[in-house]
């Protein structure tokens, strides 16, 4: 995503290099972490991706909410489902048409509903966290 500033990206090392340091990271740091990575997730590998890579798909779910992004957590909660799949001797993923078509829709949805969304957290990180 284009609107991603470089800001947000050196926040987010800074917090990934001290989480491995063993600093755990508040809440604030947390939300912060979680949308940031599940945005690179989704936009990298699609939904199906984000629900098989998240490590903890609630809380994940709970940041977007807290950084006031409800409409995004219900969306993605919405195609759960679409994780946990089989993989074709391809590694493909394996989808019924019908829920290619309907995750085809879900990830429009959810790109359209990211419009604005780095900022968004670059302000909530720039009065929340001092790293």
């Amino acid at each position: 995503m284009a609107e991603f500033i470089g800001e947000l990206d050196k926040m987010c090392c800074t917090l990934d290099v001290r989480e491995q340091n063993g600093t755990p990271l508040n809440r604030d740091e947390q939300v912060v972490i979680d949308i940031y990575d599940a945005i690179g997730h989704i936009e990298g590998d699609g939904i199906h991706q984000f629900w098989d890579g998240a490590d903890d798909g609630d809380r994940v779910l709970d940041s977007f909410r807290i950084l006031g992004a409800s409409e995004i957590a219900d969306h993605l909660d919405s195609v759960r489902w679409a994780g946990g799949r089989d993989v074709d001797e391809n590694g493909q993923y394996m989808f019924t048409a019908e829920e290619e078509a309907q995750l085809d829709k879900a990830e429009s949805r959810v790109y359209a509903l990211f419009s604005g969304l780095p900022t968004r957290l670059l302000e909530y990180a720039r009065k929340r966290i001092t790293t």
